[in-house]
């Protein structure tokens, strides 16, 4: 109100009916929309729990470990270990001063703002507001936050976290379809990076089978000596693993430190073909012979890819395994 200090003003809301809280939202929406909303947001959801009630949930989701403390910022002693005999921030970079890392945004604050409930981990949950989760780190994150009701996700990169949300909503349907091509958007909120960015990604093809053959009934007949051999050869080799089922086994293992070391690519290869990793040779076993991406084992792929793809390649995969994805102009986002 006009003549009056706007910290004085307080508004009679009542926290336990749905209708006033709907109310209370929607009137102040553009401030939870603005700069400091989800400080907001997360001062409104303590209020309507109340400080005791978060503590108790708190105490319940980390009964068997140390506790946590809601919300940590560790920006400042980040920033302190940081080398200051380096090249002075350009004017470019002038606001990118803040050091990379999410130990800020806790699994249980993240949990709370997205469900209202305390959670110590990202599996056997999924968010009230209908959003996903994504991580960097092979299964954390459950089946319900990767599928979430909505096709959006927050990706929780080393760096820091970001936005990630299907384009065209009406393809929500074929996220799980073997062939498609989606078109996806990405929002990082990182200083002085590009905040949007898009790229397409084709999710894995259907393994080929043949198709199934017609058995006629024959009458019995009496096998030759040559005829028993052959049938049980057989059955013995039934049960061998064939060459694309041994390929997606490799691609299941995890990488090894190791693997990621002994990748060495070819200088004139990095030289002609920049940022086009999948153009150049390798040499995985230190013998000096190279060999071009395509003709590496889906494991050796997975092991370049995981030490020179975007990492934002790797958080993906997390979802939809073997996903191929095209980012337009070489443009890799920082997540």
């Amino acid at each position: 109100p006009e003549g009056r200090d706007p910290r004085n003003v307080r508004i009679c809301t009542s926290y336990s009916n749905i209708q006033d809280l709907k109310s209370y939202v929607l009137s102040n929406m553009r401030s939870f929309t603005g700069r400091g909303g989800c400080a907001l947001f997360l001062e409104t959801i303590l209020k309507i729990h109340g400080k005791t009630t978060v503590e108790k949930m708190m105490k319940r989701s980390r009964a068997k470990g140390p506790p946590v403390p809601l919300l940590n910022c560790t920006c400042e002693q980040r920033q302190e270990k940081r080398p200051t005999n380096g090249p002075r921030p350009t004017n470019k970079n002038i606001l990118d001063t803040t050091p990379p890392g999410h130990s800020c945004m806790s699994i249980e604050l993240l949990s709370l703002l997205l469900t209202g409930k305390v959670h110590s981990s990202l599996k056997g949950w999924s968010s009230s507001l209908g959003v996903g989760i994504l991580s960097s780190a092979n299964g954390e994150v459950g089946s319900f936050l990767k599928r979430p009701e909505k096709p959006v996700w927050i990706l929780r990169g080393e760096t820091c976290s970001s936005l990630l949300w299907l384009t065209n909503e009406k393809d929500t349907a074929f996220l799980d379809q073997a062939g498609r091509t989606l078109d996806f958007s990405h929002w990082n909120f990182w200083y002085g990076q590009t905040n949007k960015s898009t790229f397409r990604m084709t999710t894995r093809r259907s393994k080929w089978a043949p198709p199934p053959v017609l058995k006629q009934q024959v009458l019995p007949k009496r096998r030759t000596v040559m005829e028993s051999i052959v049938e049980r050869r057989k059955k013995r080799t039934q049960n061998v693993v064939s060459g694309d089922e041994n390929e997606v086994a490799c691609v299941n293992k995890e990488v090894t430190k190791e693997e990621l070391e002994r990748v060495k690519e070819h200088p004139e290869d990095r030289h002609f073909y920049p940022n086009q990793y999948c153009r150049w040779r390798y040499d995985l076993c230190g013998n000096g012979q190279w060999q071009p991406f395509h003709q590496l084992t889906k494991h050796e792929q997975l092991v370049v890819e995981t030490k020179l793809a975007p990492r934002i390649n790797h958080i993906i995969r997390t979802r939809w395994p073997d996903a191929r994805l095209e980012h337009p102009s070489n443009h890799h986002p920082v997540v």
